[in-house]
Protein backbone atom coordinates (compact mmCIF):
# COMPACT_ATOMS: atom_id res chain seq x y z
CA UNK A 1 0.00 0.00 0.00
CA UNK A 2 1.26 3.44 0.90
CA UNK A 3 2.14 5.68 3.92
CA UNK A 4 -1.70 7.91 3.71
CA UNK A 5 -0.38 11.35 3.82
CA UNK A 6 2.36 10.40 1.13
CA UNK A 7 -0.18 9.24 -1.37
CA UNK A 8 -2.70 11.80 -0.75
CA UNK A 9 0.27 14.81 -2.11
CA UNK A 10 1.36 12.58 -4.78
CA UNK A 11 -1.85 12.18 -6.20
CA UNK A 12 -3.37 15.63 -5.70
CA UNK A 13 -0.26 16.43 -7.87
CA UNK A 14 -0.54 14.27 -10.21
CA UNK A 15 -3.36 13.69 -13.35
CA UNK A 16 -6.00 10.81 -12.31
CA UNK A 17 -6.12 8.38 -15.23
CA UNK A 18 -9.33 8.68 -17.18
CA UNK A 19 -10.86 7.31 -20.12
CA UNK A 20 -9.14 9.24 -22.29
CA UNK A 21 -6.32 8.88 -25.07
CA UNK A 22 -4.08 8.03 -22.56
CA UNK A 23 -5.59 4.15 -22.75
CA UNK A 24 -3.16 2.99 -24.86
CA UNK A 25 -2.86 -1.07 -24.02
CA UNK A 26 -4.96 -3.59 -25.18
CA UNK A 27 -6.55 -4.70 -22.29
CA UNK A 28 -9.94 -4.05 -19.99
CA UNK A 29 -9.58 0.08 -18.93
CA UNK A 30 -10.42 1.11 -14.96
CA UNK A 31 -13.60 0.97 -13.18
CA UNK A 32 -16.65 2.93 -14.36
CA UNK A 33 -15.27 3.02 -18.12
CA UNK A 34 -17.32 1.53 -20.95
CA UNK A 35 -15.60 -2.37 -21.82
CA UNK A 36 -14.04 -2.84 -17.95
CA UNK A 37 -13.88 -5.81 -16.62
CA UNK A 38 -13.97 -4.42 -12.58
CA UNK A 39 -16.41 -5.91 -10.41
CA UNK A 40 -17.93 -4.01 -7.93
CA UNK A 41 -17.86 -4.75 -4.22
CA UNK A 42 -22.19 -5.38 -4.16
CA UNK A 43 -22.13 -7.27 -7.11
CA UNK A 44 -24.91 -9.43 -6.57
CA UNK A 45 -23.27 -12.28 -8.23
CA UNK A 46 -21.47 -13.05 -4.90
CA UNK A 47 -22.17 -16.07 -3.16
CA UNK A 48 -19.37 -16.20 -0.65
CA UNK A 49 -16.28 -14.60 0.22
CA UNK A 50 -12.76 -15.62 2.36
CA UNK A 51 -13.83 -17.43 5.64
CA UNK A 52 -10.28 -18.81 6.74
CA UNK A 53 -6.81 -17.87 6.49
CA UNK A 54 -4.47 -20.74 5.99
CA UNK A 55 -1.10 -18.82 6.37
CA UNK A 56 0.37 -15.52 5.50
CA UNK A 57 4.09 -14.55 5.40
CA UNK A 58 4.78 -11.23 4.53
CA UNK A 59 7.46 -9.43 2.86
CA UNK A 60 9.46 -6.52 3.97
CA UNK A 61 8.29 -2.95 5.13
CA UNK A 62 4.79 -3.78 6.52
CA UNK A 63 4.04 -2.03 10.00
CA UNK A 64 2.08 -4.46 12.22
CA UNK A 65 -1.30 -2.03 11.85
CA UNK A 66 -1.41 -3.41 8.43
CA UNK A 67 -1.04 -7.76 9.71
CA UNK A 68 -4.89 -8.21 11.21
CA UNK A 69 -6.02 -11.06 9.16
CA UNK A 70 -9.56 -10.66 10.46
CA UNK A 71 -9.63 -7.87 8.03
CA UNK A 72 -9.47 -10.33 4.81
CA UNK A 73 -12.47 -12.30 5.90
CA UNK A 74 -15.74 -11.67 4.28
CA UNK A 75 -16.95 -8.91 2.21
CA UNK A 76 -14.42 -6.01 1.44
CA UNK A 77 -14.56 -3.17 3.85
CA UNK A 78 -16.11 0.38 3.94
CA UNK A 79 -12.79 2.26 3.53
CA UNK A 80 -9.03 1.82 2.13
CA UNK A 81 -7.71 0.83 5.95
CA UNK A 82 -9.51 -2.97 6.01
CA UNK A 83 -6.35 -4.44 4.60
CA UNK A 84 -3.98 -7.26 5.08
CA UNK A 85 -0.53 -5.68 3.67
CA UNK A 86 1.71 -8.56 1.58
CA UNK A 87 4.66 -6.11 2.10
CA UNK A 88 7.57 -6.88 -0.53
CA UNK A 89 7.28 -10.49 -1.90
CA UNK A 90 4.50 -11.43 0.61
CA UNK A 91 1.83 -14.27 0.19
CA UNK A 92 -1.14 -15.14 1.77
CA UNK A 93 -2.82 -18.61 1.47
CA UNK A 94 -6.78 -18.41 1.94
CA UNK A 95 -9.43 -20.56 1.84
CA UNK A 96 -13.48 -20.51 2.03
CA UNK A 97 -16.58 -22.44 3.27
CA UNK A 98 -17.09 -24.71 0.06
CA UNK A 99 -14.64 -25.43 -2.59
CA UNK A 100 -14.62 -23.08 -5.71
CA UNK A 101 -16.37 -24.02 -9.10
CA UNK A 102 -15.18 -23.28 -12.46
CA UNK A 103 -18.46 -21.30 -13.85
CA UNK A 104 -19.73 -19.49 -17.10
CA UNK A 105 -17.44 -16.51 -17.36
CA UNK A 106 -15.22 -15.16 -13.89
CA UNK A 107 -15.62 -17.15 -11.00
CA UNK A 108 -14.21 -15.23 -8.22
CA UNK A 109 -12.36 -11.37 -7.36
CA UNK A 110 -9.44 -10.21 -5.78
CA UNK A 111 -10.16 -6.73 -4.26
CA UNK A 112 -7.22 -4.53 -3.40
CA UNK A 113 -7.38 -0.75 -2.01
CA UNK A 114 -5.91 1.66 -4.16
CA UNK A 115 -6.63 5.42 -4.18
CA UNK A 116 -6.95 5.89 -7.44
CA UNK A 117 -7.28 4.30 -11.51
CA UNK A 118 -3.47 4.60 -11.66
CA UNK A 119 -2.34 3.14 -8.50
CA UNK A 120 -1.97 0.08 -9.31
CA UNK A 121 -0.41 -2.26 -6.80
CA UNK A 122 -0.36 -5.90 -8.27
CA UNK A 123 -0.29 -9.71 -7.48
CA UNK A 124 -0.10 -13.35 -8.76
CA UNK A 125 -2.57 -15.32 -8.08
CA UNK A 126 -2.89 -19.05 -8.20
CA UNK A 127 -4.71 -21.76 -6.94
CA UNK A 128 -5.14 -25.22 -5.54
CA UNK A 129 -7.36 -27.97 -5.33
CA UNK A 130 -5.71 -29.84 -2.66
CA UNK A 131 -3.35 -27.15 -0.59
CA UNK A 132 -0.09 -28.88 -2.21
CA UNK A 133 -0.25 -28.51 -6.10
CA UNK A 134 -1.00 -24.54 -7.26
CA UNK A 135 -1.30 -23.09 -10.93
CA UNK A 136 -1.14 -19.86 -11.60
CA UNK A 137 -3.30 -17.60 -13.67
CA UNK A 138 -1.58 -16.25 -17.13
CA UNK A 139 -0.44 -13.07 -16.96
CA UNK A 140 1.00 -9.83 -19.09
CA UNK A 141 2.17 -6.85 -18.14
CA UNK A 142 2.75 -3.99 -20.74
CA UNK A 143 3.84 -1.22 -18.43
CA UNK A 144 7.07 -0.02 -20.13
CA UNK A 145 9.00 1.61 -17.78
CA UNK A 146 9.66 1.64 -13.76
CA UNK A 147 6.97 3.41 -12.06
CA UNK A 148 7.70 5.96 -8.82
CA UNK A 149 6.68 4.73 -5.47
CA UNK A 150 3.99 6.87 -4.79
CA UNK A 151 2.75 7.44 -9.25
CA UNK A 152 -0.35 7.49 -9.90
CA UNK A 153 0.28 7.16 -13.52
CA UNK A 154 -0.55 3.66 -14.69
CA UNK A 155 -2.73 2.77 -17.54
CA UNK A 156 -4.87 -0.53 -16.12
CA UNK A 157 -4.94 -1.56 -20.44
CA UNK A 158 -1.80 -2.34 -19.86
CA UNK A 159 -2.31 -4.98 -17.51
CA UNK A 160 -3.86 -8.64 -17.67
CA UNK A 161 -4.43 -11.62 -15.50
CA UNK A 162 -3.30 -9.68 -12.13
CA UNK A 163 -4.79 -9.10 -9.03
CA UNK A 164 -4.84 -4.96 -8.00
CA UNK A 165 -6.17 -3.64 -11.57
CA UNK A 166 -8.97 -1.63 -10.00
CA UNK A 167 -9.51 1.20 -7.29
CA UNK A 168 -10.94 0.18 -3.87
CA UNK A 169 -14.56 -1.02 -4.01
CA UNK A 170 -13.68 -2.97 -7.60
CA UNK A 171 -12.20 -6.65 -8.20
CA UNK A 172 -10.46 -8.06 -10.42
CA UNK A 173 -12.07 -10.77 -12.09
CA UNK A 174 -10.42 -14.09 -12.59
CA UNK A 175 -11.99 -16.81 -14.69
CA UNK A 176 -10.92 -20.68 -14.13
CA UNK A 177 -10.82 -21.32 -17.43
CA UNK A 178 -8.32 -19.34 -18.44
CA UNK A 179 -6.03 -21.96 -16.35
CA UNK A 180 -7.04 -24.66 -19.04
CA UNK A 181 -3.83 -25.97 -20.82
CA UNK A 182 -1.22 -24.10 -18.33
CA UNK A 183 1.53 -26.08 -17.30
CA UNK A 184 0.91 -27.93 -13.91
CA UNK A 185 -2.95 -27.83 -14.31
CA UNK A 186 -3.43 -31.40 -14.32
CA UNK A 187 -2.56 -31.55 -10.89
CA UNK A 188 -5.66 -29.17 -9.92
CA UNK A 189 -9.17 -30.11 -9.88
CA UNK A 190 -10.61 -26.31 -11.57
CA UNK A 191 -14.05 -27.58 -10.34
CA UNK A 192 -13.21 -28.26 -7.18
CA UNK A 193 -10.56 -25.05 -5.98
CA UNK A 194 -10.45 -25.27 -1.58
CA UNK A 195 -7.14 -22.36 -1.98
CA UNK A 196 -6.02 -19.15 -3.45
CA UNK A 197 -2.74 -17.75 -2.98
CA UNK A 198 -2.01 -14.60 -3.59
CA UNK A 199 1.64 -13.50 -4.51
CA UNK A 200 3.19 -10.02 -4.52
CA UNK A 201 4.79 -8.50 -7.33
CA UNK A 202 8.05 -6.54 -6.44
CA UNK A 203 7.64 -3.73 -8.98
CA UNK A 204 11.54 -3.26 -9.50
CA UNK A 205 11.72 -4.99 -12.54
CA UNK A 206 12.77 -7.91 -10.96
CA UNK A 207 9.57 -10.23 -11.49
CA UNK A 208 7.89 -11.21 -14.89
CA UNK A 209 4.53 -12.08 -16.33
CA UNK A 210 3.67 -15.29 -18.20
CA UNK A 211 5.49 -14.41 -21.36
CA UNK A 212 8.80 -13.21 -19.43
CA UNK A 213 8.58 -9.46 -19.31
CA UNK A 214 9.34 -7.06 -16.63
CA UNK A 215 6.15 -6.63 -14.14
CA UNK A 216 6.79 -2.90 -13.05
CA UNK A 217 4.33 -1.31 -9.88
CA UNK A 218 5.02 1.40 -7.73
CA UNK A 219 8.08 1.37 -5.87
CA UNK A 220 9.52 1.88 -3.37
CA UNK A 221 6.19 2.33 -1.31
CA UNK A 222 6.81 1.75 2.51
CA UNK A 223 5.08 0.97 5.79
CA UNK A 224 2.51 -1.14 4.20
CA UNK A 225 4.23 -1.62 1.30
CA UNK A 226 2.93 -4.35 -1.67
CA UNK A 227 -0.46 -5.73 -2.68
CA UNK A 228 -3.08 -4.40 -0.07
CA UNK A 229 -5.57 -7.29 0.35
CA UNK A 230 -9.22 -6.28 1.16
CA UNK A 231 -11.12 -9.22 -0.03
CA UNK A 232 -11.57 -12.32 -2.39
CA UNK A 233 -14.87 -12.91 -3.61
CA UNK A 234 -16.77 -16.53 -4.88
CA UNK A 235 -19.36 -16.36 -7.98
CA UNK A 236 -19.79 -20.28 -8.05
CA UNK A 237 -19.67 -22.58 -5.25
CA UNK A 238 -18.76 -26.35 -6.18
CA UNK A 239 -22.05 -28.60 -5.65
CA UNK A 240 -22.05 -31.16 -2.82
CA UNK A 241 -22.23 -34.08 -5.55
CA UNK A 242 -21.14 -36.54 -3.39
CA UNK A 243 -17.76 -38.98 -2.95
CA UNK A 244 -17.78 -39.92 -6.59
CA UNK A 245 -17.41 -36.96 -8.31
CA UNK A 246 -14.38 -34.75 -5.27
CA UNK A 247 -13.65 -38.12 -2.68
CA UNK A 248 -11.65 -39.55 -4.66
CA UNK A 249 -10.87 -37.37 -7.81
CA UNK A 250 -12.19 -38.95 -11.14
CA UNK A 251 -13.55 -41.94 -9.95
CA UNK A 252 -15.42 -44.50 -12.23
CA UNK A 253 -18.51 -47.04 -11.08
CA UNK A 254 -18.24 -50.84 -12.96
CA UNK A 255 -21.88 -52.43 -13.16
CA UNK A 256 -20.41 -55.92 -13.80
CA UNK A 257 -17.60 -55.37 -10.79
CA UNK A 258 -20.25 -54.27 -7.94
CA UNK A 259 -19.28 -51.88 -5.43
CA UNK A 260 -15.90 -51.40 -6.65
CA UNK A 261 -14.68 -48.05 -7.94
CA UNK A 262 -11.71 -47.26 -9.98
CA UNK A 263 -10.16 -43.81 -9.40
CA UNK A 264 -8.03 -42.38 -12.78
CA UNK A 265 -6.73 -39.91 -10.40
CA UNK A 266 -5.29 -42.56 -8.13
CA UNK A 267 -4.70 -45.01 -10.44
CA UNK A 268 -6.14 -48.22 -8.50
CA UNK A 269 -9.06 -49.87 -7.40
CA UNK A 270 -11.43 -49.73 -3.97
CA UNK A 271 -13.96 -51.25 -2.26
CA UNK A 272 -16.92 -49.45 -1.07
CA UNK A 273 -20.43 -49.73 0.04
CA UNK A 274 -22.21 -46.91 -0.55
CA UNK A 275 -25.30 -45.24 2.21
CA UNK A 276 -26.66 -42.72 -0.48
CA UNK A 277 -24.99 -39.66 -3.08
CA UNK A 278 -23.46 -38.05 -0.33
CA UNK A 279 -21.83 -41.07 1.63
CA UNK A 280 -20.57 -44.33 1.73
CA UNK A 281 -17.87 -46.90 3.77
CA UNK A 282 -14.76 -47.54 1.69
CA UNK A 283 -12.36 -50.67 2.65
CA UNK A 284 -8.68 -50.58 2.47
CA UNK A 285 -6.75 -53.39 2.77
CA UNK A 286 -4.71 -52.31 5.16
CA UNK A 287 -7.01 -49.87 7.30
CA UNK A 288 -9.82 -51.51 6.99
CA UNK A 289 -13.15 -50.14 6.84
CA UNK A 290 -13.54 -46.47 6.77
CA UNK A 291 -16.43 -43.86 6.35
CA UNK A 292 -17.01 -40.59 4.94
CA UNK A 293 -19.28 -38.20 3.62
CA UNK A 294 -19.40 -35.09 1.60
CA UNK A 295 -19.08 -32.76 4.93
CA UNK A 296 -16.51 -34.27 6.89
CA UNK A 297 -14.48 -34.91 3.49
CA UNK A 298 -11.06 -34.63 3.29
CA UNK A 299 -11.50 -36.55 7.21
CA UNK A 300 -12.49 -39.99 6.90
CA UNK A 301 -13.45 -42.87 9.96
CA UNK A 302 -11.37 -45.32 10.88
CA UNK A 303 -13.14 -47.81 12.55
CA UNK A 304 -10.19 -50.05 13.76
CA UNK A 305 -8.81 -47.00 15.32
CA UNK A 306 -11.86 -45.69 16.88
CA UNK A 307 -10.65 -42.13 15.08
CA UNK A 308 -10.82 -39.62 11.85
CA UNK A 309 -8.22 -39.66 9.55
CA UNK A 310 -6.89 -37.32 7.42
CA UNK A 311 -6.89 -37.55 3.13
CA UNK A 312 -3.66 -35.97 1.72
CA UNK A 313 -2.30 -36.14 -1.26
CA UNK A 314 1.33 -35.85 -2.08
CA UNK A 315 2.96 -33.43 -3.77
CA UNK A 316 4.19 -35.60 -6.35
CA UNK A 317 0.44 -35.90 -7.53
CA UNK A 318 1.02 -39.84 -8.23
CA UNK A 319 -0.21 -40.91 -4.45
CA UNK A 320 -2.92 -40.58 -2.08
CA UNK A 321 -2.82 -41.35 1.68
CA UNK A 322 -4.76 -41.01 4.75
CA UNK A 323 -2.46 -39.66 7.34
CA UNK A 324 -2.87 -39.95 11.57
CA UNK A 325 -1.74 -37.29 13.68
CA UNK A 326 -0.40 -37.95 16.94
CA UNK A 327 -0.10 -35.92 19.44
CA UNK A 328 3.06 -34.83 18.96
CA UNK A 329 2.37 -34.00 15.67
CA UNK A 330 3.84 -37.07 13.92
CA UNK A 331 2.16 -38.48 11.05
CA UNK A 332 1.42 -42.12 10.29
CA UNK A 333 1.36 -42.40 6.39
CA UNK A 334 -0.44 -45.46 4.76
CA UNK A 335 -1.16 -45.68 1.02
CA UNK A 336 -4.76 -46.72 -0.07
CA UNK A 337 -5.27 -49.96 -1.77
CA UNK A 338 -3.43 -49.66 -5.11
CA UNK A 339 -4.24 -51.65 -8.23
CA UNK A 340 -1.26 -53.98 -7.69
CA UNK A 341 -2.53 -55.02 -4.36
CA UNK A 342 -6.02 -56.43 -5.50
CA UNK A 343 -6.79 -59.70 -7.50
CA UNK A 344 -6.58 -59.30 -11.37
CA UNK A 345 -10.35 -60.76 -11.46
CA UNK A 346 -11.65 -57.53 -10.50
CA UNK A 347 -9.31 -55.22 -12.88
CA UNK A 348 -10.89 -54.01 -16.19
Amino acid sequence: MKNLLTFAAAISATTVLASSSLLAGPYAPAAGVTGTGAIAKDDTSFVGWVTSVVSYAPGSNVDDTWKDLDLVLGAPGSDVYDIVSLGRGGNIILSFEKPIANGDGWDLAVFENSFGDGFLELAYVEVSSDGVNYVRFPNDSQTASAVGAYANNMDPTNIDGLAGKYRQGFGTPFDLSALSGVSGVNNVNLNRISHVRIVDIIGDGTYLDSEGDIIYDPFPTIGSAGFDLDAVGVRYFASNTGWQETWFGNAYLFSESANWIFSSDNEGYQYYSPIDETSAYFYDHELGWLYADSGSYPYLYLYDLNQWVYFYNEATGSERWYCIWDNTLNVAQYPYATDTELSASIRR
